[in-house]
């Protein structure tokens, strides 16, 4: 199963990619988005533990984060591997955060 999640401009807000990394519970993520998608698709064991501590996440992300959580949820119980893709879009307006 395959999980595509637009999570809009949520990379913008502060210390989003450090709290990722610490959900996962390693120092050697990269932070560019896109290679934290990377790193996040290729660790199975990364993207459960990151499950069982994604309603941490809800509070930093607000709405973006209760729509993620409940894909991943949903995905989870679903047949065959998990599999995730996260994407962002960039946005020069801080308000947009």
């Amino acid at each position: 199963m395959t999980v595509r999640l637009d999570c809009g401009r949520v990379h913008s807000i502060p210390g989003l990619v450090d709290r990722l990394g610490s959900l996962l519970e390693r120092e050697d993520l990269p932070s560019p988005p896109e290679e934290l998608a990377a790193a996040l698709e290729e660790d199975p064991r990364g993207i459960c533990l990151w499950l069982e501590r994604a309603q941490c996440l809800c509070s930093t992300l607000g709405p973006y984060g209760e729509e993620l959580l409940d894909r991943l949820l949903a995905a989870s119980r679903g047949p065959g591997p998990l599999r995730v893709h996260l994407s962002f879009e960039e946005s020069e307006d801080p308000s947009d955060c």
